[in-house]
């Protein structure tokens, strides 16, 4: 009789050879490879066997993954096999395997803008470029800021203010969670040292004139008294600016102007403060703080945890610096950058941005023109019918046409842009005109030999400008000789007086007083040596609260400036940036791709340049 083995002797060895295999699988670690990158696999594997007479087996497998719309940040993935062994209804056998991935880590967010501007400091007294004052809104903070959305007024550094029936005081409440980057609390204390210091006659600030509205102001920029009683400090977050006679215009002054931190700076000398070893290493408390300065090269600022409005969306930012307009076009095709913010590009390099998907053309309305000025200490330079001459040789129009693509608005002067108290033959003036420009020459027996230099920025740009503008002056017999050079020997130069003309580029400012005080008014930025005593008069006339009033005032101002010509402005265009579409920039969002030079979207605006500080923390870059 034949011997047969048992079916639970033959199970139990294949459950022995199972237990033996389980038992090899345990504990093992893989790597998986994520597009781009590598992460590490965690996997754990459980497997337990255990026979205690006869077993059925049977085997069971579920899979749940979880995934991220996207790129994978995290998946799980779950599976579950079970393999069970039944002795009397009892589960002896569970196997089971588990799958997390790792997150990778995140990169920083890196915003780089190049612009063509250099810089020798940060400070806010002189010398300011239009790129300085975009790194002083990533470093400082200012009482208030313009809203290009609602066309309003919105708080800053001042969570709130109040302003007198009458116009005669200003109040402002300073935020309590203010503080500098080296932690210090910003306070009202640090509002009235900024102020006082532009005023002090030793500092030597360009803008002071702005601030002359306040009650004696002009009396201690005079230097005649220790004090300036209109600047009252009421408690450490509390500050009222008293003004001399009641204005509407003050909030329009001071907009812009950024505090200063006086346990910094209080004991520096005025007349050094603009030299200070401060202003290449700058504290503020805005929403990124400084973290390097590579002289004429590049700043970096990185994100300000502790900014009162929240921690900024990007990490760092970085403005570099380019000579070349050449090399700025290639360095945004590599898009090694992802904002031109100053700089101007041909015609046909517009063109190719416009034609690369990559890329965004976009606009701000114009709040600054190109112009001409003459020192009037220069006897035939200061002579109403030279600058006329000059004015009626060259061609506007065609210079706008040739060089702008048509984007530009002739001026006669520098306060036309404010429309509300202009008459219709202001515009009509200083037609292209080169017979009548010889005959006024002729006139005052102007000798052709005579060479005016005009001091100017060395820019790829404008050397092809002052060469056409070069001979259509020499067209009517005027030798202009352009002396081009870099930003900071320009600055030092043209601050110094030391020029007979320069072709420089100025800015709008939201009302007329404003610019007429910075530029014109004795004692401020008056670097012509135009103005004088019945000057200032006309502009104290203008700062009435009456507009019927105000409009006498300011034509009278145009009707002297439009024969005298302390200032020549060209014409007035739209400032157009490159703008890579990785870089998520608010005021922006939503307006459409440019598709020809005509159809470049322009954002809102409020005051002049406002679009593109707005709260700088929530610009952000897709990653």
């Amino acid at each position: 009789m034949r011997r047969t083995s048992k079916p639970s002797v033959w199970i139990g060895l294949v459950l022995v050879s199972l237990v033996l295999f389980v038992a090899a699988a345990c504990g093992t670690e893989t790597v998986k490879e994520v597009p781009g990158e590598t992460t590490i696999v965690e996997k754990e594997v459980v497997r337990e066997v255990k026979v205690p007479g006869e077993t059925i087996i049977v085997e069971k497998e579920v899979v749940k993954e979880v995934k991220v719309p996207g790129e994978t940040i995290v998946v799980e993935k779950e599976v579950v096999r079970v393999k069970e062994v039944k002795v009397a209804g009892e589960t002896i056998v569970v196997e089971k395997e588990v799958i997390v991935e790792v997150p990778a880590p995140v990169k920083d967010k890196v915003l780089r803008i190049m612009t063509r501007q250099t810089w020798k400091n940060f400070s806010p007294f002189r010398g300011i470029t239009g790129t300085v004052e975009q790194i002083k809104v990533f470093l400082y903070s200012s009482l208030l800021q313009s809203d290009p959305i609602k066309g309003d007024w919105s708080p800053n550094l001042a969570e709130r203010w109040e302003i007198a029936e009458d116009g005669s005081s200003y109040t402002f409440y300073i935020r309590k969670n203010a503080v500098f980057h080296d932690g210090e609390p910003v306070t009202a204390r640090d509002v009235a040292f900024t102020f006082k210091t532009h005023l002090t006659p030793e500092t030597g600030s360009m803008i002071a004139g702005r601030f002359n509205k306040i009650k004696g102001a002009q009396a201690f920029l005079d230097g005649e008294t220790d004090d300036v009683p209109g600047i009252v400090v009421l408690d450490d977050h509390t500050i009222r600016f008293d003004m001399e006679e009641p204005t509407g215009l003050f909030l329009i002054s001071i907009w812009k102007e950024i505090i200063l931190p006086e346990h910094l700076l209080g004991d520096v000398p005025p007349g050094e403060l603009q030299t200070n070893p401060y202003f290449l290493n700058p504290v503020g408390s805005g929403p990124f703080k400084f973290v390097k300065y590579v002289p004429d090269t590049v700043v970096e600022v990185e994100a300000n945890p502790e900014y009162f409005f929240g921690r900024p969306k990007l990490d760092r930012i970085q403005v570099v610096s380019f000579r070349s307009m050449d090399a700025l076009q290639i360095a945004m095709q590599r898009q090694e950058v992802e904002w031109q913010f100053y700089g101007k590009y041909s015609n046909e390099a517009l063109e190719s941005f416009i034609n690369d998907p990559r890329f965004n053309l976009v606009g701000t309305p114009g709040g600054g023109w190109w112009l001409y000025n003459f020192q009037s200490k220069h006897d035939d330079l200061r002579n109403p019918k030279f600058r006329q001459a000059w004015y009626m040789a060259i061609d506007r129009q065609t210079h706008i046409e040739v060089f702008e693509n048509g984007n530009g608005s002739i001026l006669n002067t520098p306060i036309a842009m404010h429309s509300w108290f202009q008459k219709p033959e202001y515009a009509e003036m200083y037609p292209f005109d080169p017979e009548r420009s010889r005959e006024l020459l002729a006139e005052i027996g102007w000798d052709s030999n005579r060479e005016v230099e005009v001091l100017t920025v060395a820019v790829d740009y404008l050397y092809d400008w002052m060469a056409v503008h070069q001979q259509w002056l020499a067209d009517v017999g005027i030798k202009m000789v352009p002396v081009l050079v870099d930003d900071v020997a320009f600055g030092e130069r043209f601050f110094s007086g030391d020029f007979e003309g320069t072709f420089i580029a100025d800015g709008a400012d939201a009302d007329p007083d404003m610019w007429l005080s910075r530029t014109l008014k004795v004692g401020s930025n008056a670097i012509t040596g135009y103005g004088d005593e019945a000057f200032d008069a006309l502009i104290l006339s203008g700062r009435v609260t009456d507009r019927k009033e105000r409009i006498l005032a300011y034509q009278e101002i145009s009707e002297q400036l439009l024969n005298d010509l302390p200032y020549l402005p060209m014409y007035v265009a739209n400032n157009q940036y490159v703008v890579s579409k990785n870089f998520i920039w608010p005021m922006f969002a939503g307006l459409p791709d440019a598709t020809t030079m005509q159809t470049i979207p322009i954002a809102p605006s409020f005051m002049p340049g406002d679009a593109i500080k707005w709260h700088v923390e929530e610009w952000d870059l897709k990653q």
